[in-house]
């Protein structure tokens, strides 16, 4: 008796998975299901992330995940995927960096307790963008929900409303007294 080939039968395993994730994504579509697909299709290898910073490597590993993770979550691959640091809790650091990135112009956006890829979420705006919004509104600015990332005519809206809505703000003075 011969051993199985077991080259042909992993190809033909990713073959079927292959048509499986395609079917069940048009599915999704049909059904108006997640537009963020989960599971990872690409397999971490030890090296995945070597010689990255901690934002390389959270957005390559999201990227590769495909669904939101939490810092614990990111922290444990990165180590698996061969990430080098020297930090005593892997986890805090890596959300004082997904923070600091989410707050600048980063790849990076906070979902609920998880983080994920801004371009997931092309219609929510980010938060300097929002706290500009709520302080020019006197904080009563609408903020899309997670739930309706995509709402986009609705994001249009609460930036026209939150502008035209903003009570006038004085003008700031130099320090002689002048208008400017």
């Amino acid at each position: 008796m011969t051993a199985p080939d077991y080259a042909a039968v992993l190809a033909d395993l990713k073959e079927r998975r292959a048509q499986l994730d395609a079917a069940i994504a048009a599915i999704e579509v049909i059904i108006g299901g997640p537009s963020v697909p989960s599971g990872s299709s690409e397999p971490l290898r030890p090296d995945s992330f070597f010689n990255m910073t901690a934002i390389e490597a959270a957005t390559k590993y999201l990227a590769m995940k495909k669904a939101p993770q939490t810092p614990t979550e990111i922290a444990e691959a990165l180590e698996t995927g061969g990430f080098t640091h020297s930090s005593k809790n892997l986890a805090n650091t890596l959300y004082t960096a997904l923070q600091r990135s989410y707050e600048g112009s980063g790849e990076v956006i906070k979902v609920g307790r998880k983080w994920g890829l801004v371009e997931w979420y092309p219609g929510r705006p980010r938060k300097k963008v929002r706290e500009a919004l709520e302080h020019a509104s006197g904080g009563a600015t609408y903020v899309p929900s997670i739930e309706d990332p995509d709402d986009e005519d609705a994001n249009a809206r609460s930036v026209e409303d939150a502008l035209a809505s903003a009570p006038e703000q004085p003008s700031a003075q130099s320090p002689n007294g002048a208008q400017g």
